[in-house]
Order: structure tokens, then C-alpha cells, then sequence
């Protein structure tokens, strides 16, 4: 199953995304963001 989670450069969504990967494999998971230069994780994915 894919998740989709929007907001994702947001202090939420890091926090969701962060417990969906204890959960579930990344690849798994898309973060959908609003703003391109934003979306680099600062964590490895």
C-alpha cells in the first residue's frame, strides 16, 4: 500500500512521515509537497 502524505516539509508532516517509516518501508511513502526548494528531507529516505 502507498501512502500519500501533503505538507510534508511542515513540522507535522516530518513527524508523520518520521512514524509511517517505523511502520512501513520508505518507498512506500510519497511526500507531496508545495514548494520544490523545500522538499529535501533532512533525513535519508
Amino acid at each position: 500500500m502507498t501512502i500519500a502524505v501533503t505538507g510534508a516539509t511542515g513540522q507535522l508532516g516530518q513527524l508523520v512521515i518520521a512514524k509511517l517509516k517505523e511502520k512501513t518501508a520508505g518507498s512506500n511513502i510519497i511526500a507531496l509537497v508545495r514548494s520544490q526548494p523545500r522538499s529535501k528531507p533532512p533525513y535519508p529516505v
